[in-house]
C-alpha cells in the first residue's frame, strides 16, 4: 500500500538496521558496515525509532500535563 511505501513500512523490533536513520549512523560510523551491530548500538538504533515515532504523541500528552502542573 502507499502508507507503507511512504514510512518503509512497519518496523519490528530487530529489523530496525534496515531503515534509512540506520544508513545515516552508519554513515557516522564506517566501521559498523564491516560488522553486525551489536546489543548496545541496535538498542539504540531500536530506541531512536520509538522517540520517532511517539515523539508526536508525547508531545501532545506529557507537554500540556506538565504546563498544567506548572501554572497550578
Amino acid at each position: 500500500d502507499d502508507l507503507s511505501d511512504m514510512t518503509g513500512g512497519w518496523v519490528h523490533p530487530g529489523e530496525y538496521a534496515s531503515s534509512g536513520t540506520n544508513a545515516c549512523c552508519m554513515s557516522l560510523h564506517p566501521d559498523a558496515q564491516e560488522q553486525s551491530f551489536t546489543s548496545l548500538p541496535r538498542t539504540f538504533l531500536l530506541g531512536m525509532g520509538y522517540i520517532e515515532t511517539f515523539f508526536g504523541v508525547y508531545m501532545l500528552i506529557v507537554v500540556p500535563v506538565v504546563t498544567l502542573i506548572v501554572y497550578l
